[in-house]
């Protein structure tokens, strides 16, 4: 089979890539992920009424920390890309 090239990879594109299994445990790390993170600054708001103030470099460590748990999967940067955007696109309001 002939994957398609990465860069216009989309998430179906993924799945066949990878199958069902791997891209399942891997979304379900990326999501768990982004919404321990989610929990976190609504808690740290919560205890300051509400308020909750975030710099660009904790931003970009919240991003580090995503990308980081996909590191066991033999993704390129590209692929994390595609999957992080589905995990999003999960935890995203309904």
């Amino acid at each position: 089979m002939i994957h398609p090239v990465v860069s216009t990879m989309d998430f179906r594109g993924f799945v066949e890539k990878y199958g069902e299994a791997t891209t399942r445990s891997a979304l379900t790390m990326a999501v768990g992920r982004i919404r321990g993170i989610i929990t976190e600054k609504v808690a740290r708001a919560t205890s300051t009424g509400g308020i909750c103030i975030l710099s660009m470099d904790e931003l970009r460590c919240d991003v580090a920390s995503v990308a980081h748990v996909l590191n066991d999967f033999p993704f390129s940067r590209e692929e994390k890309d595609v999957l992080l955007a589905k995990a999003w696109e999960i935890v995203g309001p309904r």
